[in-house]
């Protein structure tokens, strides 16, 4: 200070960085600070006992704190601040932007556009000065009535609306930003998605993988296939994994762009590159990338596949809403009516591994080994001119049916 003094200040360090809480107490000079404790003075006492008492405080309300991996260190120090003086946001704006804020660096910009553009409705209905605390199950009920009437959404888009909106309460709830005497959610239920069924039958992949477009004048109806066909025999990987892989080697392994910032515990996908994959990296690619007619980025090829998957369906006779992402339903489907374990189709498409509540599932894991063999099953099945319910029948060792229980048997 401009008098020589010295105001004591708590440090607090996260994520590389130091920051510091100012203190009321003022000691002469340095020579007053030893070990971190205030000596030679007669109210030394006094003095460390009210900065232990606050920094008790401090580490009680970091301990509490679930979402503290998504603040930068001064956004923490913002954080603990409001929390001793329970003056954090209140508004349904003030909140959104904080929420906003901390997760910036955790989620990908189409996702934060997604909780943005949520908190944007939310605002055009009750006003961005409202105070989230007096929010009711009625006013969650009128709120998704406007969004269907008034602004005409579908249910796919008001279900995802509502469901952002909910994380960001449940934020501001972990925060103490906000406590509601009455649960807004004790009668209200985010709406559920409509069910788009976009997985193709074992029929209908085989008739993809062998339809013949060499008369086709649409050079692109042919990529989009192979494309498609790749991502299928990649485990239904998404195209943006699959833009940014190195295919050089003769094995995969990758986090999913999509949701490797919220995982906890990221563990990389790995598997072998089978001989159906190679096949089609060998014309799509060039120096180990996806490469197709002097294309290479997401957007690019999300575009040729938008434009022609509808025509390549409408070609194969299939019915079904063909996207790209139908891949990866279709092996996971797949997969699953082969009888493989819903871990190792987790694996596999490189989802979070669901870990058994037993005892026995903190001490197994899903294996590469074990991947390559279940994604060899698959595709033999696929390779195969069998029927599903053959190859089912096959799969449970030519029983046609599951044994009966005990209680079916009484």
């Amino acid at each position: 200070m401009a008098d020589g003094t010295h105001k004591i200040r708590i440090a607090i360090s996260h994520k590389g960085q130091t920051r510091y809480f100012v203190t009321r107490f003022i000691v002469p000079g340095p020579e007053y600070l030893h070990d971190g404790q205030v000596v030679g003075l007669n109210n030394a006492s006094y003095i460390n006992q009210q900065l232990r008492i606050r920094m008790s405080k401090i580490y009680a309300i970091c301990d509490r704190a679930t979402d503290i991996e998504y603040y930068t260190c001064s956004q923490l120090v913002q954080y603990i601040e409001d929390a001793e003086s329970n003056a954090g946001p209140k508004s349904i704006h003030d909140i959104g932007e904080r929420f906003l804020t901390t997760r910036k660096t955790a989620y990908k910009e189409g996702t934060l556009r997604l909780y943005r553009d949520a908190i944007a409705y939310f605002e055009m209905f009750f006003g961005s000065d409202y105070l989230l605390q007096l929010l009711t199950s009625d006013g969650l009920h009128r709120f998704e009535q406007y969004l269907k009437n008034n602004r005409g959404l579908s249910q796919t888009t008001i279900s995802i609306k509502m469901r952002n909106i909910h994380t960001v309460i449940n934020y501001a709830r972990r925060q103490k930003f906000v406590e509601f005497d009455i649960d807004p959610y004790s009668d209200y239920e985010d709406p559920a998605p409509t069910k788009r069924e976009c997985a193709i039958t074992l029929e209908e992949l085989r008739a993809i993988r062998d339809v013949d477009l060499s008369k086709e004048r649409a050079p692109m109806l042919s990529v989009s296939r192979d494309l498609f066909m790749l991502s299928f025999y990649l485990c239904g990987m998404n195209l943006r994994d699959l833009v940014e892989q190195d295919f050089r080697n003769n094995h995969v392994s990758f986090l999913r762009i999509k949701t490797e910032s919220r995982r906890k515990f990221p563990t990389k996908t790995e598997f072998t590159i089978q001989p159906e994959a190679r096949e089609l990296l060998e014309r799509l690619t060039q120096s180990g990338k996806i490469f197709i007619h002097h294309k290479r980025s997401y957007g690019a090829l999300s575009r040729i596949l938008h434009d022609n998957l509808p025509r390549l369906a409408k070609k194969c006779g299939i019915d079904t809403y063909l996207i790209y992402y139908s891949a990866r339903k279709t092996f996971s489907q797949l997969a699953n009516q082969l009888f493989i374990k819903d871990s190792v189709i987790e694996y596999c498409i490189g989802d979070t591994v669901t870990q058994s509540r037993k005892v026995i599932g903190y001490y197994i894991h899903v294996t590469p080994r074990m991947a390559d063999l279940a994604i060899r099953k698959v595709f033999d099945a696929v390779a195969s001119d069998k029927s599903l319910e053959c190859l089912q029948e096959e799969a449970l060792g030519g029983v046609t049916e599951p044994p009966k229980t005990d209680e079916e048997l009484q």
